[in-house]
């Protein structure tokens, strides 16, 4: 026979092996004998011959209790899916019952079967694999029969020898030794002694109300349905309750919480599919102190990672998903963030720093500084205007300072016995002799300053002048 093979659908589901030539219902699989010949559904030997399945009732059941079989209409492939949990499920334990699916897909839980069968001669207990054991004893026993003595055990049934004084000819002569409980049987006579007749025994069917037991009625000998104990485990048959326990006799369960704890999805409780987790839109609170504008994404709260940065050179900035952004003080140097400031080091958290030496050295400009752009330098004509003369202008400029400019012109030298005062290229103001004033006389030898000889007027009484 050929080998297995296992197909794969879409989905996450687990598809079923196809069998080598498998026949289900209208479905025929197509199959590979490992060879070619005839009955193959096609030349390559995989092919499917048909289109495969239409409903889940089409597929083979799922071999997982927790597990539920599917048909993927559109490719005829049969698959598995979990079943909701709380469902009801088989977890192929005889000593346990009402075991459900849990969140992990495990069939488990429910409760401890019981064995009890009445009997004080066995020894009743539950084996898996085997399910309800009745081991029988030895001993003495209480058959609960007035006319019996000496009861003991025999193959697990109370068995007692019949007393002389209950002798007898007919069956009304027992009447006397009734014990009055109708529930145990009546008596009858035999062989002259009185025994139990025991097809008068009442025998009640097991309740199959877990908050109800079957008992016998000692007055009426009828089957009654009592309560049992409040508090004993039951299954009400709804998964949207848990604890189950009897109460008067009825099972009573409290409303199960299908709470997630996921704000992005409204939860409901199905009775048969259990809890259900739907997926909402809209803004939540993931509870993330360091996310911020969270909304819901399919189901899940999901925000934008919050920005801790307080632009303090000297904090630590970190953020706790608890309590949000910390901003631990930090040592040592730092960036003042100001151009006029230097040498900055953290002073708690202020950064502290030294005002910047803007002086430039050039006495004519005007030295400051801007927290923009740092140090600025001015110039300033006026700081040159001291230096200015008649002949000559002093201007600023703003690496070479105070630049000298020569004037011309008309000037006054200051002397009376000159005229004709102008602005020579060396700066100076330089006038003609006035013939008003003869006593000039240049070339004597003598520089007379007041009669307006000067180094200009008359180098040869004066000198060169310097320069």
């Amino acid at each position: 026979m050929a080998k297995l093979k296992r197909r794969t659908g879409s989905g996450g589901s687990r598809f079923f092996p196809g069998a080598a030539c498998v026949f289900a219902l209208a479905l025929v699989w197509g199959c590979d004998d490992g060879g070619p010949g005839p009955g193959d559904a096609a030349s390559d030997g995989d092919a499917v011959a048909d289109a495969g399945c239409k409903v889940a009732a089409e597929c083979p059941a799922a071999s997982d209790p927790c597990a539920e079989a599917v048909c993927d209409a559109a490719s005829g492939a049969c698959g598995v899916q979990p079943r909701a949990e709380g469902a009801l499920c088989d977890d192929d334990d005889e000593c346990t019952t009402a075991t459900k699916c849990d969140a992990a897909g495990l069939c488990g839980g429910g409760f401890a079967r019981s064995c009890d069968d009445g009997e004080a001669c066995t020894v009743d207990a539950c084996v898996k694999g085997v399910g309800c054991t009745h081991e029988a004893t030895e001993g003495a026993c209480d058959d609960g029969q007035v006319c019996t003595e000496g009861d003991q055990c025999v193959a697990g049934v109370c068995t007692g020898t019949p007393k002389a004084a209950c002798g007898c000819e007919t069956n009304g002569d027992c009447a006397a030794f009734e014990d009055g409980d109708a529930c145990n049987g009546t008596l009858r006579c035999a062989e002259g002694a009185c025994v139990l007749d025991t097809a008068s025994v009442v025998s009640c069917a097991p309740s199959t109300d877990a908050c109800k037991e079957t008992a016998c009625d000692p007055l009426s000998g009828a089957c009654v349905n009592a309560p049992v104990r409040d508090g004993a485990a039951c299954f009400d048959g709804d998964v949207c309750t848990e604890n189950d326990a009897c109460v008067a006799g009825v099972c009573v369960g409290a409303a199960r919480d299908c709470n997630d704890h996921d704000s992005c999805t409204q939860d409901t409780c199905d009775s048969s599919a259990g809890c259900k987790h739907t997926p909402v839109v809209g803004p939540c609170d993931d509870g993330d102190a360091c996310t911020s504008g969270d909304v819901c994404t399919g189901g899940v709260c999901k925000g934008t990672p919050k920005s801790c940065t307080d632009t303090n050179p000297c904090t630590v900035d970190k953020c706790a998903p608890s309590g949000g952004c910390t901003h631990t003080p930090k040592n040592g140097a730092c960036d003042p963030g100001d151009p006029c400031m230097t040498g900055g080091f953290c002073e708690g958290v202020t950064c502290v720093g030294k005002p910047v030496n803007c002086d430039d050295g050039v006495a004519c400009t005007i030295d400051s500084c801007d927290p923009t752009v740092g140090c600025q330098h001015k110039t300033s004509d006026a700081e040159c205007a001291d230096l200015n003369d008649q002949c000559l202008s002093y201007t600023c400029d703003a690496e070479e300072g105070c630049i000298k400019h020569f004037l011309t012109g008309a000037c006054d030298d200051g002397f009376d016995c000159t005229e004709g005062d102008a602005c020579q290229s060396t700066g100076k103001c330089v006038g003609q002799p006035n013939e008003e004033c003869p006593d000039i006389n240049c070339g004597n030898g003598s520089c007379d300053l007041d009669f307006g000889e000067t180094c200009e007027a008359c180098p040869t009484d004066c000198g060169k002048c310097p320069g």
